[in-house]
């Protein structure tokens, strides 16, 4: 567990300095945690190709911090320049109420017609459009 995690907090600091220095990542915003971990991904799989090591992860802290994660998202927020965004940014927002309502709708009619598991259309909704695809892992966990 202690290992794993150690991994990963030297993944982000890859991540971290790589985005720093290399300007195709700043100037598309991706973030430092999928640079370090695109690295991290492709050293393991040159480590099970070439010498069939696999490597494998304690994930016993992984709901703790993907909850700390999630529920950290926000704080960057502000309100100033929330105001500053005026109307547009009103609009903006009915805009994404009204899309995240249709992602939600969509896949739980389909899953209602297919007699699939409604919570399955809620991870295949705005679950995972809005959160990605740990969110939706994180939600379909027992």
């Amino acid at each position: 567990m202690i290992q794993t995690a150690g991994i990963g907090a030297f993944a982000l600091i890859v991540g971290m300095t790589l985005t720093r220095k290399v300007a195709f990542l700043q100037k598309f915003c991706v973030p430092s945690p999928v640079s370090g971990g695109i690295i991290f991904s492709l050293l393991t799989l040159a480590l099970y190709g070439w010498f069939d090591v696999a490597v494998s992860f304690d994930g016993t802290l992984k709901d703790t911090f993907m909850l700390a994660f999630f529920t950290s998202v926000g704080f960057q927020s502000n309100l100033k320049v929330l105001r500053q965004g005026g109307k547009l940014l009103v609009i903006m927002l009915v805009l994404l109420v009204g899309l995240i309502a249709l992602q939600n709708l969509m896949p739980m009619g389909i899953t209602r017609i297919m007699g699939v598991d409604p919570l399955i259309g809620m991870a295949a909704g705005s679950i995972s459009m809005t959160g990605g695809h740990g969110t939706a892992g994180g939600f379909l966990e027992p």
